[in-house]
């Protein structure tokens, strides 16, 4: 269980990375193309997958693909509509018997994945015209069912900057 939290907070801090790497790319990108169109108004992406098909996005992925190869789980990312999902997959199939204890565990420490999730969902509200962008964490158990899914839509960056 322990490898499975060092794994989770080692995604946190390169997800956190690689958008805050995006933003300050972006900024300066932006910083240039205002001055000449800033009558302008088009967003950078047309919705949730032309923004996760973004090399940004997907060299965090990667690295968070490279961190997850372990013998518990796998981890993969992709577009849901207007959601961005994060899966982590057990490799064994954990026993019918220890799923609530294992949920529970999961399901400890949510704001942790607010904390990943803020970064993705500034840079989709400000990169794209979705209305209602989502943010899925989902944990799955090997033969595919949903051990736990959080999900977070903007009102995150509510609670972030409150907490900042």
């Amino acid at each position: 269980m322990k490898k499975i939290f060092a794994v989770i907070m080692c995604a946190a801090a390169l997800l956190s990375a690689a958008a805050c790497t995006s933003q300050n790319s972006n900024s300066s990108s932006n910083t240039e193309s205002s001055s000449s169109s800033a009558a302008d108004s088009s967003k950078k992406f047309k919705d949730m997958q032309e923004y996760f098909e973004s090399s940004d996005v997907q060299e965090s992925i990667k690295s968070i693909k490279d961190l997850s190869d372990s013998s518990v789980f796998t981890f993969d990312a992709y577009t849901e509509d207007n959601s961005l999902v994060f899966e982590y997959k057990y490799q064994k199939q954990i026993p019918e018997d220890k799923l609530d204890k294992v949920k529970s565990m999961l399901g400890k420490n949510p704001d942790s994945s607010i904390a990943v999730f803020t970064p993705y969902m500034k840079q989709v509200v400000k990169d794209t015209d979705i209305k209602d962008p989502v943010m899925i964490m989902r944990y799955s158990n090997s033969d595919g069912s949903v051990i736990l899914e959080l999900e977070y839509d903007k009102s995150i960056l509510d609670k972030s900057s409150t907490t900042e």
